[in-house]
C-alpha cells in the first residue's frame, strides 16, 4: 500500500470515527444543562460526511477531541 492510499484510508477512518462520535450521543445530550443543549444542535448541524471528506486531517482531529471531551461533560 503506498504512501497516498494509506494517507486516505487514515483520513477516511478518522472521518468514519467521528461520523460514529457524533451521531451516537446526540440523545445523551438532550437532558443536560443549556451548554448541552447546544452542544447537542451543534452536533445536528454538522455537514454530512462527504462534506468532510476535504476537512484537514488537524480539524477532524479537533472535531473527534472535543466531541469527546463535550460528550463526557454532557453524558
Amino acid at each position: 500500500m503506498g504512501r497516498k492510499q494509506w494517507l486516505g484510508s487514515a483520513v477516511l477512518l478518522l472521518i468514519l470515527t467521528v461520523a460514529a462520535l457524533l451521531s451516537g450521543c446526540a440523545p445523551a445530550t438532550v437532558a443536560g444543562g443549556e451548554g448541552c443543549r447546544a452542544y447537542q444542535e451543534a452536533r445536528a448541524a454538522l455537514p454530512p460526511d462527504q462534506a468532510l471528506l476535504a476537512t484537514p486531517r488537524e480539524v477532524l482531529v479537533w472535531i473527534n477531541e472535543t466531541d469527546a471531551r463535550m460528550t463526557a461533560v454532557c453524558t
